[in-house]
This record gives structure tokens, sequence and C-alpha cells, in this order.
């Protein structure tokens, strides 16, 4: 029989506005390829704005849709996986080129439906629903949300067949945030698709912009005389996992429960033969020498069973549990002791030595009890013998119960090794192919692990010595550290200008601007080598400048001191004033950007960032550009690409897109840093670039927060400012009185 599929799609994505990247995709083949292979379909969700993401989206549709109808194989399942091997292919070919920021973010779904069979592979948490007899049934296992592998995006298949009259829902996880799965099964009961999504854009046009939606809805109707409809929800296969890695981690997670269940304990079985032991021996004592009847031990209903100790008890509770039943054994000890005084039928009381005082020291206590044992009679010295005997015994037993043997301890060692050795060649893979997030957690998990192995004996150092010099190696990749070990000195002042202390820097085309606030001084220098200083001085009234950003590629525009501005430029030498118009008064620039004819301000007075636009020899009135509050008032440096990145204090990064912020960070640096003093970037930049002075390093960043390089250098003992060239390969660092140039790797 022949299904016809009536198709619609909702999309409700506002890029500028939302946190997520949405996007559904219907193929549009050749009727040809429709009738040979069905129809794609392709939801998509990334749980991060990021500019690339779409060019993502653009490629996964592209490269499967190409792969999938142009396949020769008519079989839609096997046409299926042979483009998903080739999607996969090519995104794994994407991260190694560095494009991975959407990895840990993506939600993806493609599908394909034929008639009466549907294929779908997702990957993350993607909502899909069987709508059949008026009931809903999950298409998708709800429970793998594990991290897609980079090497294998896609790794499992749903297929099945579908009937006339069904409908199938997929969607973002977001719908249902705002739709029960009751209500969504009354919407595709009592409406066609194009209804049913009307009446969810209808509703959902009303949620904030922040919040995308995507849904795709689906009903099946019989072009022929329709089938009768005996069953429910059958035929499904359940999802294939072809994963290897997959497989084998539940394989050792399910071997390393089944021998912690099986593991055998002996503490229980040797603490329960001790107790008897003990308690036949002190029976036979008071029935066989002291003619006694028996002790009867007569159960009570209010202390709880003994339990046995579990086979994972600690060292230390072993160490209790061994201490309380030596006091125990010593106390039966001195009680059957204390019968045999005024019970023995062979000396009278009066004769019976006594015991030891208890005040004297140990060497006259010692010396009291052997005196004490050697009156005793010889029946009696006879059962004290046994009696001490039996203890040491029982507690020799115990304490070589409570400590593993020493082939159950190397077993141990080796264990640690292995894990050490398993995680060393994970992160080792990971770096491959970009992971450096998963390379850093191996890392961290190889420092705990190192920890439990002994490294006393020259045996253990041996052991430790290449999983040390392993784990150094890890970590000096990880730090992608390039050593400065004598820098190119552009400039020095001290000699021309030695009045000067300049802490800003600001790049030209071919030009650097020095500038000194604490004696308002600008000074200019080229970028040829052994260039001379020129002092540009300001005759103009305008204030003192205070901090200012790029604005030409000859000119600097500062904010001063009276809430004013002014532009330098340093061919020219000429100096030109600008109004403005504050919102709130007595304003605090901490730092200025420019972009696209913009000025944007760090206000840490009020907490804000301020927009002013340039116009004639105004920029008019400066307009908050937040639209959520924000905490400023110890905030150290602003700088503009489109998005806003905020130096907080603790070396905290944070990224502002449309005026909110957005869980954009920055991936921690190797060794993490501590006292980040100057942020930069700009427009034409792909990367940014952060000063730490304590650590004579700066560090560079991509724009997905994660860490690249670092440069250092003993030379840099009074680090205050850095800007890079990109385009020429190029840094310039301002330490001191001195500016020096470094060669970058990217």
């Amino acid at each position: 029989m022949t299904l016809r599929a009536d198709i619609e799609n909702l999309l409700l994505y506002d890029p500028d506005r939302s946190r997520t990247t949405v996007h559904v995709w219907i193929a549009k083949p050749g009727q040809a390829e429709l009738q040979a292979l069905g129809q794609v379909f392709i939801i998509t969700v990334i749980d991060q704005p990021h500019r690339l993401n779409h060019e993502i989206i653009t490629v996964l549709q592209e490269e499967f849709q190409r792969h999938y109808y142009q396949s020769t194989d008519m079989v839609v399942e096997r046409a299926f996986e042979a483009a998903l091997q080739h999607t996969n292919h090519r995104l794994h070919q994407l991260i190694l080129e560095g494009v991975n920021q959407w990895i840990d973010h993506a939600h993806l779904l493609i599908g394909v439906l034929r008639h009466q069979h549907l294929v779908v592979t997702s990957v993350g948490q993607v909502v899909a629903y069987l709508l059949r007899h008026e009931r809903m049934y999950p298409i998708l296992d709800q429970q793998a949300s594990a991290k897609p592998n980079p090497l294998r995006i896609f790794s499992n298949l749903v297929s099945g067949q579908v009937e006339n009259g069904d409908r199938l829902l997929f969607c973002s996880p977001s719908v249902l945030d705002y739709f029960s799965v009751e209500k969504m099964r009354r919407l595709l009961l009592d409406h066609a698709p194009a209804e049913t999504v009307r009446n969810l854009e209808n509703t959902l046009l009303g949620v904030g912009g922040e919040t995308s939606f995507a849904a795709l809805v689906i009903e099946l109707t019989a072009e022929a005389e329709p089938a009768p409809k005996n069953s429910l929800a059958v035929g499904w296969k359940s999802p294939s996992r072809t994963a290897p890695q997959m497989s084998m981690e539940e394989l050792i997670t399910r071997e390393r429960t089944t021998e912690q269940l099986l593991a055998p304990s002996v503490w229980p079985a040797v603490r329960d033969i001790s107790r008897r032991t003990w308690l036949a021996f002190s029976q036979l004592v008071r029935t066989v020498i002291f003619r006694q009847p028996p002790r009867r031990i007569v159960p009570t209903t209010l202390s709880s069973p003994v339990q046995p100790t579990p086979s994972s008890e600690t060292d230390q509770s072993r160490q209790n549990e061994l201490w309380r039943s030596t006091q125990a054994i010593k106390a039966h000890a001195v009680a059957l002791v204390r019968q045999w005084r005024p019970r023995s039928p062979l000396r009278s009381v009066s004769t019976t030595p006594k015991f030891p005082a208890v005040h004297t020291g140990w060497r006259q206590r010692l010396a009291g009890l052997v005196v004490w044992g050697q009156r005793l009679p010889r029946l009696q010295q006879l059962l004290l013998v046994a009696a001490v005997g039996l203890i040491i015994v029982l507690s020799t037993t115990l304490a070589h119960g409570s400590r593993p043997s020493p082939t159950a301890r190397g077993d141990q060692i080796t264990t640690v090794v292995n894990d050490i050795q398993n995680n060393l060649d994970q992160a080792r893979a990971a770096l491959l192919y970009g992971g450096e997030n998963t390379a850093r957690q191996k890392v961290i998990e190889i420092e705990k692990l190192l920890t439990t192995l002994p490294n006393r004996s020259k045996a253990d150092q041996t052991r430790r010595a290449p999983l040390v010099a392993d784990l150094a190696g890890l970590q000096q990749q990880l730090a992608h550290q390039t050593v400065v070990t004598n820098p190119t000195t552009l400039v020095n002042l001290a000699p021309t200008v030695p009045t000067v202390s300049p802490t800003q820097i600001y790049l030209l085309r071919d030009h650097l601007a020095l500038y000194d606030p604490t004696t308002s001084t600008l000074v200019s220098t080229s970028l040829e080598p052994g260039a001379t200083p020129n002092v540009i001085n300001n005759t103009l009234d305008t204030g003192a400048p205070q901090t200012g950003a790029v604005s030409g590629t000859s000119t600097v525009m500062f904010v001063t001191d009276r809430d004013g501005f002014v532009e330098v430029d340093v061919v020219k030498n000429t100096w030109k004033p600008y109004d403005a118009s504050w919102p709130k008064q007595n304003p605090q620039a901490q730092s200025l950007s420019v972009f696209q004819n913009r000025l944007y301000i760090l206000n840490t007075s009020h907490n804000d960032l301020l927009r002013f636009t340039r116009g004639g020899a105004s920029l008019g009135a400066g307009v908050s550009w937040l639209k959520e509050p924000a905490t400023f008032n110890s905030a150290r440096a602003a700088v503009v690409d489109g998005s806003i990145y905020v130096l907080q204090p603790k070396s905290v990064v944070e990224q502002y897109f449309s005026g909110r912020r957005s869980d954009w960070q920055l991936q921690p640096a190797t060794p993490v840093a501590v006292d980040i003093t100057r942020l930069w970037t700009d427009a034409s930049s792909d990367y940014l670039y952060l000063l730490e002075p304590g650590q004579k390093r700066f560090l560079v960043y991509d724009k997905d927060g994660s860490f690249l390089d670092q440069y250092t250098s003993d030379s840099w003992t009074d680090l205050r400012d850095v800007v890079a060239d990109e385009a020429g390969k190029m840094a310039y660092v301002l330490n001191g009185t001195s500016v020096y140039q470094v060669g970058l790797i990217r």
C-alpha cells in the first residue's frame, strides 16, 4: 500500500535575540528520487548562539542529501547508513579544522519517510512521537543523552513501519515546555497538520524572542483503499547502537559491577568463628574446671542483630572492629581470672596472690605480674598461658584479615596503573581531533590516580616515572606555551622621553600610539625599527584624556575627565574635540571601544554600557546598550566586535550579545589564569588577547572561548598592555617604557 505524507513544519527563531540556533529542513528532490528513496527531513537545535552554526547546518543538510539521493542502493536503510557514514566523515573533518564549538550543544535528527517505511537517527535530545489509534508512542530513546562522539556523530538508527492514519511529531524540547504530551495528542487528533502548526504558532508567538521552537508534523493517508488497523505501534526496532566505544563501556561497567557483587569477604566469617570459639572455650572452662552449670544466653529484643560487614568496608572501620574484639576477649579473660580466685578449691582466699597495684610504673607492674603468675597454682598457670596464646592467635588472624594480601595489593596497583594508561591514551586521542576539554578532564583524573600510587621504594618510583613523564607531556601540549627568550625591542622611550611612563598602547595602520594618563602625554612611533618617538601635545582646552580606542587608520578617540571626547590624528598631530550628553551625572569611563562608527563606554559608576553615535562635531546623547541589569562596578575593560566582552576581576571574561549576557565562558588555561589586567580585540580580529603580568605572559583565545596559545618571557617584568596585528602575525607588548614585538604562530 502506498501512503501519502502531509508534512507541515514550524520554525520560530530570532537570530538576533535567541540563545539557541534552530532549523527545520525538508528536502525537495526530483519526483523519481522521491519515489525511489522517499522524503528526507532534518531538525537541528544548537544550544549556543554562534556565527558558525548556520554553516554547520548547511554542511549537514547538503552532505546528507547529496550522498543519500545519489546512492545506487535502493534499500532505504542501507542508503541511509551509507549517507550517514559520509556525513560523519565530513563533520569530523570540520572538527579537525577547529570548528568544534557546536559538538556539546547539538541536538540533531535526520529522518527518511518512504511509503510505509520510516528511518530516523538522532543526537542529543530531540522529541519524536508516533500517534496511532489515539495513543502516543515515543520513537526515540529519551535516555540517550550522552555527548556525541566527534569521530562518529550519528551512531544509532531507529526504523519501523507506519500505517494509514498515523501521525508523527518531531520537535525541539522547548516545545514541550509549553505543551504537555496530552495536549499535543489532542491537537494531532483533532486537527490536520496545517491547523496543528497554526495552533502551536499562535501560542508560541507570545513567548519572548530568546526562546526558539522547531517542529515537524506528518499525517499519513492511503492513496489507495485504506488498510485495516489491527496492531498498536508494532514493527518498531529498538535503537541499534553501533558505536564500539559505547558497547565496550557498557561491558566494562557490567563486569565491574559483577565483580563487586561476587567479591568474597572473609571478615564476617573470621569474626563469627572467633566468637563461637571463645564461647565454646568459656563454657568448657566453666563446666569442666569450675564444675558450674553452663551459662545461658538469653536473646534480647532491644538490640538489633549484628549485620555482616560489607566487602567495601574501609580500613579504619576494620581496625575499630579489631580493637573492639580484642577488648571484648580481654574482658572475658579478666572475668574468668577473677572467678578463679574466690572459687579455687586448691588455695584459700587468704593465700591467693594479689594483683599488682595499678598506680605503680610499668616496669614495677610488669615485675608484679610475673611474680603474681609464678605464685598461681599449676592448673591456673596453664589456663592463663592458653588464654594468652588464644588471644595472640585471634589478634594475628584478625590483623591479617583486615589488611589486603600482597597479591591483592599488587592487583590493586596494577588496576590503578592500567586506569592511568587508559586515561593517557584517551587524552592523546582527544587531542588528535581537537577535544581539549576531554583531554583536560582526563589529565585531572590522572593526577588523582597518581596520588593513590605508592612512591616509597625504588620499584614504586620506577613504576611512577614513565606515567609522570607522560602526564607532563600532556600538560605541556595543553599549555600551548611559546617561550620568548630574547624579545625584539621595537622602541624604548627611556633615552628619548624619560619623563613618560605609558600604560596604554594603540595600534594604527603604520604607527603605535603610547599614552601616559598620569602626565597626559601621548607619544607616537612608527612601526619601522629604530624610529624616533614623537610627543604629540594637546594645545586645546579639552581636559585630560583618560582612556581611548582606535577610531581610524591614524586616529585615536579618547574620553576626557570633563565627560567629553577628543580625537587625535598621530600623523597630522591634530586634536579635535567632540561634544556629548551623558544620561547620568558623574560617570566613570573605565574603557572605550569603537565599532561601526559607534562608541561604547564601560561606565562602572552606574553598572552600564553606554553607546554614542558619531555625527559631525557631536556624539549626541548616550544611551544604555544593556537590556538587563549587570554588575560592572569592578570591571576592568570592555571590547566590542559585535558582541561585547567585559573583563571582570579574578580573570573572568563575560560576553554580552544584543544587550544580554550569554552563557559563553573562557576555557581554563594551563596554568590557570589568576589576575588578568588587560583585554584586547577588534572587529577584524579572530582572537581575544589577555595580559597577565603576574605570570609574565599574554594568552590567546578564539572567540568561542577555547584556549589556543600563550607567550611568556622572563624579560617581561612590568607588563602593561598588548595589541596584535594578525594580518602581519605580530603582537606588540608594552613592558615598562619599552615596546617588544612578538611573532605570532597563528
